[in-house]
């Protein structure tokens, strides 16, 4: 009965398998045979923590029986108790240090605890008492590749081939290899192999998707992708249902990379809501998350805070820490710069020990000249990244130039798989002079400088107490010095201190984020006018901002298709002139949250959010807090001290696969502090409406209706920085085709509408205008970077345009260009 047990389990008769293991216990209760016959069934059923009782079961009926204790450990480093599986594995080794495959788990267990050299020993052992044995050549290639070798185990992942070649997941880890090693088409052949040998395995899928996005076949990675995600539950005989939510989560962020390509950025962002929902502490769907908000205007806060999530959320990594992501007021324009492509698109399938270098650089009009690069790499348990980036500008109109020096160092350390500490320095060096539309011409600050000088310190721990729970520690320390000169001067040091915690809860029905910190800055502001003695006016300041906070957010699964976001928060702010002891803002604010996502059917997906936030003055503008709710954002670029509630609802569908569309709206009204008068209420709304399509394999197809409409408060909203009010509207459309050979092309046309009345009403103005980009470029073979041609307002249309500055705390450059850019970029890896 244990026999025929095993034989359903393989076969995947999860059920009958059930039926035969209880039989079997029945029969002998006190059988050990039977009741790891019994744990494999229930792993099949995904009862993980019944398979992980009856294999201690039979440990405790068989204490001497060394495959029961090896038994343990597999299923101890399936839910990720690392340590207890070891302590298990060398159990089994102690009792029978003859048979391979208790070897064969012991060197799995060490590799989990990256003690590589001794799960390589531990590997050969097993091959040395069973040379027949595919799974201990699998270990001993993954060892070996992990130390640096990646031809030497790329042998052994062939002869555990040769050893099984109808094994579907050996071939699926063969072509990882070959994809590691540049060579596509192997890379691509075992793939193939592997789908044929298992049509329920998802693995050759996910890495097939992956070998082809980065090859220039995105549509097609898109159906591979879909294909893997659709197979992942039938893993459930070999993985733990906990295993499988993260295998399900890393999958629909691969999934979301390939979007972004395409150019489909909302749906990239659903799928980051989506995975975060299944695991908050998968980093991959932070970076996800992260990369959708790039061309979202006003995300700025949220994709730099999703970043730094990631970051403490990664296990030892290749990834290059690319200096411009850090911040969220570079003002590079979207298209141009080193920034706009993204290092991570450059995976590697195995970490290992080595280094990689990637760069990018942009020469263009206006003598534009930029780049970025990053050094990287690991040495067993350390990862580390070294950056810089340069950008320079002349600008498209007198006083419009823009500086960037910024350099940046990364470590990573893991010392032991429950704790790992980072540490990050980073140097920015910043000048630039008038970078605004403001509607009018007549308003161009033609005598404005702004200089910037910053260095951050920042320090992370993640701790993983236990398997369900992950414990997140950030400290951030600021030095900063800012400089405008123009009709008068002022000069602000600053220092501030950020400190967060955060607690991560995750498993399958509930995920629990809770958190909280404390932000402190001092302030020395000298301000005088004229700028130049003899002065008519001189006041220096001390600004003392303080700012506790804490949070509690949890998504809870209440039947498989709807899960309620519920939370609440606690911000207190208290800005004040520590001179004179006047307080310019004192708040005291309970912010509740609420989200709704139902999944009305497979391709139809309802969401509404209401919530209340606090604009935190935090100069990194990085915390830990989850951004966005039922996939609304959280946190713009207001003023400092701005109290929004927000609502929105929305709507995503999926026609066939091909067809990706959705709309929402999104209302937010604010309540801005003022230090001179009284508080500003203006009100914000947002209607959307987009559609993304792939009509044929080399084709993707991009459009979006986007109205905004600002009102500024009426009784109070004078100011000549603040508009009375401005609606726009952007009807963007876009057409995106890649060659398998390796060009890409792009033809973007957007049309805009804007009405606006400016406090100074002679300058209201009704504007309409159609833009259009384009783009030409080619992808060098094996991964080794890309060229391209790019212009933006290619038929160098004029026109006038209320840019969002008056929404925003930083400063911040206009959406589009009111003259033709022509730039080429180029970026290298290897």
């Amino acid at each position: 009965m244990a026999l025929q047990a095993i034989i359903a389990v393989a076969q995947n008769q999860h059920q009958l398998a059930l039926d035969q293991a209880r039989k079997a216990v029945a029969l002998n209760p006190q059988s050990d045979v039977a009741q790891i016959a019994l744990s494999y069934a229930y792993q099949s059923q995904f009862k993980v923590e019944d398979a992980l009782k009856a294999a201690q079961e039979a440990t405790q009926l068989a204490p001497s029986n060394a495959l029961a204790w090896a038994r343990l450990s597999e299923l101890q480093l399936s839910v990720g108790d690392r340590d207890a599986a070891l302590q298990s594995a060398q159990k089994a080794q102690a009792l029978n240090p003859h048979l391979g495959r208790i070897h064969t788990i012991k060197g799995f267990a060490d590799l989990a605890e990256n003690n590589i050299a001794t799960g390589k020993a531990a590997f050969e052992q097993a091959i040395a008492l069973d040379s027949s044995d595919p799974i201990a050549r699998l270990g001993l290639g993954l060892a070996k590749i992990r130390q640096g070798q990646l031809e030497d185990g790329k042998g052994d992942l062939e002869i555990a081939v040769n050893l099984d070649p109808n094994n579907s997941i050996l071939r699926s880890y063969l072509g990882k290899s070959f994809y590691e090693l540049r060579n596509k088409d192997f890379a691509g052949k075992e793939f193939d192999i592997a789908k044929t040998m298992d049509g329920k395995d998802p693995t050759p899928w996910f890495y097939d998707a992956i070998l082809k996005q980065t090859t220039n076949r995105p549509v097609e990675a898109l159906h591979d992708m879909q294909k893997a995600i659709e197979l992942n539950d039938n893993r459930g005989v070999y993985r733990s249902n906990l295993l499988l939510d993260k295998d399900k989560a890393a999958r629909q962020a691969g999934l979301g990379r390939i979007y972004n390509s395409l150019g489909f950025d909302d749906v990239a962002n659903r799928l980051a809501m989506k995975s975060l929902i299944t695991d908050p502490s998968n980093y991959s769907a932070h970076r996800l998350l992260s990369d959708s908000y790039a061309t979202k205007p006003r995300h700025e806060i949220a994709r730099a805070s999703e970043h730094l999530q990631s970051q403490l959320l990664q296990p030892l990594n290749y990834n290059p820490i690319q200096p411009s992501l850090a911040y969220s007021d570079l003002n590079i324009i979207k298209g141009i710069g080193p920034n706009e492509t993204s290092f991570n698109e450059y995976n590697r399938l195995f970490e290992r020990n080595g280094l990689r270098f990637t760069t990018t650089g942009v020469y263009g009009s206006n003598n534009t000249l930029g780049d970025e690069a990053a050094l990287s790499g690991i040495v067993n348990k350390l990862s580390f990244s070294f950056g810089q980036l340069h950008y320079d500008t002349d600008g498209f109109r007198i006083n419009n130039d823009l500086k960037h020096n910024i350099y940046n160092a990364f470590a990573q350390y893991e010392i032991s798989p429950a704790v790992n500490v980072q540490a990050e320095y980073r140097h920015r060096e910043t000048e630039h002079g008038d970078l605004q539309l403001r509607g009018n011409p007549e308003g161009i600050k033609p005598l404005f400088r702004r200089q910037l000088d910053q260095d951050t310190y920042r320090l992370g721990v993640k701790v993983t107490p236990a398997q369900h729970s992950d414990v997140l520690f950030s400290f951030i320390h600021a030095n900063r010095e800012e400089d405008q000169n123009g009709n008068s001067h002022s000069n602000v040091k600053s220092k501030s201190y950020d400190a967060e915690s955060q607690y991560l809860f995750h498993n399958d029905n509930l995920n629990v984020v809770a958190g909280g910190g404390i932000y402190r800055a001092e302030s020395d502001s000298n301000f005088t006018f004229p700028p130049k003695p003899p002065f008519l006016f001189q006041n220096f300041t001390v600004y003392s901002r303080t700012q506790y906070f804490g949070y509690l957010y949890s998504n809870y699964k209440l039947f498989n298709n709807l899960t309620i976001t519920t939370g609440l928060s606690f911000d207190h702010y208290r800005d004040r002139d520590a001179k004179t002891d006047v307080v310019n803002a004192n708040l005291n604010e309970l912010n509740p949250k609420f989200g709704l996502l139902w999944k009305a059917t497979d391709s139809l997906t309802f969401r509404a959010a209401g919530f209340k936030s606090v604009k935190s003055a935090i100069i990194a503008n990085n915390m830990l807090q989850p951004t966005q709710i039922a996939g609304f954002n959280q946190f713009f670029d207001d003023t400092n001290g701005t109290v929004a509630w927000q609502y929105g609802v929305g709507m995503d569908t999926h026609f066939y696969k091909n067809i990706y569309a959705g709309v929402e709206a999104y209302k937010r009204d604010l309540r801005m502090p003022n230090v001179d008068l009284p508080s500003q209420k203006p009100r914000e709304e947002l209607y959307r409406v987009y559609f993304n399509w792939t009509p044929f394999n080399h084709w993707a197809f991009n459009s979006e209706f986007r109205f905004e409409n600002y009102r500024g408060d009426e009784n109070k909203n004078f100011l000549i920085d603040f508009p009375r009010y401005v609606e726009t509207v952007y009807i963007p459309t876009e057409i995106r085709f890649f060659h398998p050979v390796g060009f890409f092309a792009t033809l973007k046309g957007t049309y805009i509408n804007q009405k606006a009345k400016l406090a100074d009403q002679t300058a209201d103005f009704n504007s309409s205008f159609y833009l259009v980009d384009a783009a030409v470029g080619y992808r060098f073979p094996k991964q080794y970077g890309l060229i391209s041609f790019e212009a933006k307002n290619l038929f160098d249309t004029n026109f006038k345009y209320r840019d969002r500055d008056y929404q925003m705390n930083e400063e911040r450059t206009p959406d589009f260009l009111p003259e033709r850019m022509v730039f080429g970029r180029i970026t290298l890896n290897f």
